[in-house]
């Protein structure tokens, strides 16, 4: 949806008001270096551009397999969704050309395989800061080992644990554990 009193929603009346629309559409792209457009701390619009009968967008921001239909300017092969988003956010989305053909954001370089969308875009809102974690900079490492699981029937499974960095000098703490 198209939200009102933004700069992106005055593009898109003049955009659709317009007798001329490619050069407007070449003025968004000159003067937006990346995508989603964002605007102030808070909205993020999201821009198709391509042959298509119908695209929709699926997100982080609006649900694991929901797919919205993005708005169209008539005459034009321009779809848009805008959205509030928290000033932190980082979100993961990708397009559904023609209700059939996934894709990332050709105008966003950054790109993950995500669990739940598959190939995908994603981008951090003005306040996101990358975690140090992603940074690839590691400060204390764990390490995998490698335990004997026996079953109750005698099956023996190697089974691969991870423990935290200084876990085999520590002998009073207890860890959270998650079993997959």
């Amino acid at each position: 949806s198209i939200i009102p009193a933004t700069h992106f929603a005055g593009f898109i009346d003049e955009l659709s008001r317009s007798q001329n629309k490619a050069p407007l559409i070449d003025r968004l792209l000159k003067e937006n270096a990346s995508f989603p457009i964002v605007e102030g701390d808070n909205l993020a619009h999201f821009v198709y551009i391509g042959e298509a009968d119908e695209v929709a967008i699926t997100g982080d921001h609006i649900g694991r397999r929901i797919d919205i239909p993005m708005h169209n300017v008539e005459g034009t092969d321009l779809y848009y969704y805008s959205s509030r988003l928290e000033s932190d956010a980082r979100i993961t989305y990708r397009f559904t050309i023609d209700l059939q053909k996934n894709v990332t954001d050709p105008r966003n370089p950054n790109e993950i395989n995500s669990l739940f969308f598959g190939k995908a875009s994603w981008f951090g809102m003005p306040k996101w800061e990358q975690p140090a974690h992603l940074s690839g900079e590691v400060r204390h490492k764990g390490k995998m080992g490698t335990v004997a699981f026996v079953e109750a029937a005698g099956d023996t499974h190697q089974v691969k644990v991870y423990l935290p960095p200084n876990y085999d000098a520590d002998t009073g703490s207890r860890y959270p554990v998650t079993y997959m």
